[in-house]
């Protein structure tokens, strides 16, 4: 009989070092994915300059702790790896989250991905038939993935799957071969009803090179509307590791309110083999994921709140994302929205073709799908888009902008 995959979790962190050592040696401890002589790349989320206590980015203190029982293990190098969110620089990143002085104390090297150089990789993905990796992930001995617990507005959860794909790519493959934004074909009805492009594309990148290790930095997570950048710390004291990618993202998405099988990613990783998300396959050593339950705030909000006669939403059949992605704009900038002087109808999935009327309205087409009825009007490109900024310069409200996307956040 297949062994079940097991998930590590230590609750009430206060020690960080003896609950990550403590949370290792129930799956084996680091010196059972490190061996002497071995390269070792660990990838923190470092999405932008955001200090670790925003619940935004992953504490230097634990990747430094990581480091360190890797140089215990026998690792020749570490090497901590970043590709910031799009149009951020990740060196700025690091600096300001604390990594520069993590790097002195623990002795590991800072990457920027971006400036890096890319070998393609053919897969039989999805929807991504090839991708684009990192020469230095692919060039590692072993692999160590260690996101934040937190919502996310387009994904509902964001956890490892998602740091593993949007966290390494070259900014212009975040717009291309992640959010499909430009002049491509929406996807197939039997594929799109299931899932975004992004949701498909995380898991094909992911599929494209091996994970060794997993471990959730969950002492600060990130929930809510403006989650996983910009929405509301929770001071939850976990950690959560394991070796199976898909098995760990399930067991943090259980732990924080979310049923694995509602969303798209984790399915798809499951269906690709990564590993199980059925919770009852998963050996959590006697964590009561519901019974520990931290209940994280959604910053996935599909219902849509229309604004009179000035905002007006036709949703078609689809994925939830989009409806997610532009619910999170309008309920940003609601008050603001009442002021526009033409009023927006606004489609939104595969909506059926439509006959204009004679009032001046300006028709926004959201989202590839919704771009295959596209008469007159305007198109916001993207499976989902990945910015309110496209839905504002699309309707003319470039002035409510606020690009919270790049602030930073000082230790």
């Amino acid at each position: 009989m297949k062994e079940r995959e097991q998930v590590s979790i230590v609750k009430n962190v206060e020690n960080v070092e003896e609950s990550l050592r403590l949370c290792l040696a129930r799956i084996g401890g680091m010196e059972s994915v490190v061996k002497k002589g071995d390269k070792v790349l660990i990838k923190p989320n470092c999405l932008a300059a955001c200090a670790e206590n925003t619940g935004a980015t992953t504490s230097p203190e634990l990747v430094g702790l990581v480091a360190k029982m890797c140089f215990e293990s026998g690792a020749d190098s570490v090497t901590v790896a970043e590709s910031s969110n799009w149009g951020v620089d990740t060196m700025t990143a690091f600096r300001v989250c604390g990594y520069e002085e993590a790097a002195k104390e623990y002795g590991f090297e800072l990457k920027d991905l971006k400036q890096g150089t890319f070998r393609e990789v053919e897969i039989d993905g999805a929807v991504l038939k090839k991708v684009r990796i990192p020469s230095v992930i692919l060039d590692a001995d072993v692999f160590i993935n260690m996101p934040v617990l937190k919502t996310h507005d387009m994904t509902t959860i964001t956890i490892g799957i998602k740091n593993s794909s949007v966290g390494i790519s070259a900014d212009d493959d975040k717009q291309t071969c992640l959010h499909h934004i430009g002049t491509f074909q929406p996807l197939p009805a039997e594929l799109a009803c299931r899932g975004s492009f992004l949701d498909y594309s995380m898991v094909d990148i992911n599929s494209a090179y091996l994970c060794n290790l997993t471990i959730v930095d969950a002492l600060v997570g990130q929930q809510g509307l403006g989650a996983p950048l910009s929405g509301k710390p929770v001071n939850a004291r976990m950690i959560l590791a394991g070796k199976s990618r898909a098995a760990v993202d399930a067991a943090g998405c259980k732990l924080i309110g979310y049923e694995p099988e509602d969303i798209p990613h984790l399915v798809f990783a499951h269906e690709r083999g990564m590993g199980p998300i059925d919770i009852k396959e998963i050996d959590t050593f006697g964590f009561d994921l519901e019974e520990n339950c931290l209940h994280f705030e959604p910053s996935f909000v599909p219902e849509i709140e229309e604004i009179d006669d000035k905002l007006t939403v036709v949703y078609g059949k689809g994925c939830k994302a989009c409806l997610a992605t532009i619910n999170y704009a309008i309920m940003r900038h609601r008050e603001q929205l009442k002021e526009l002087e033409i009023p927006v109808t606004v489609f939104i999935g595969r909506v059926p073709h439509y006959k204009p009327d004679n009032s001046k309205r300006l028709y926004l087409h959201y989202g590839n799908c919704a771009g295959q009825s596209l008469y007159g009007g305007c198109f916001v490109p993207g499976c989902p888009p990945r910015s309110r900024r496209q839905f504002l310069q699309a309707i003319g409200g470039m002035e409510f902008y606020d690009p919270d996307e790049n602030f930073v956040l000082t230790r």
